[in-house]
């Protein structure tokens, strides 16, 4: 497992653990980053949000946020 923000642009995979501050993971639940759903990584440069394909949504995650996600590769 590694964190989110470590995952390399086109790569799908799975989303294992939250750790994140309450609030935070609540927000990140309505935007759908919940545990068991495929998300692929559609940009990952540095010093700008990480762009998710969760679905046929997009959605930016901070680099911060992003650290407190543990992914697996699918």
């Amino acid at each position: 497992m590694t964190t989110l923000d470590r995952v390399k642009k086109n790569t799908c995979c799975r989303i294992c653990r939250i750790d994140s501050q309450n609030q935070h993971t609540m927000h990140l639940f309505g935007l759908g980053i919940c545990v068991g759903n495929y998300a692929e990584v559609i940009q990952n440069c540095c010093l700008v949000p990480i762009l998710l394909r969760i679905g046929n949504s997009t959605i930016a995650v901070s680099r911060k946020w992003a650290r407190g996600i543990l992914v697996e590769e699918a």
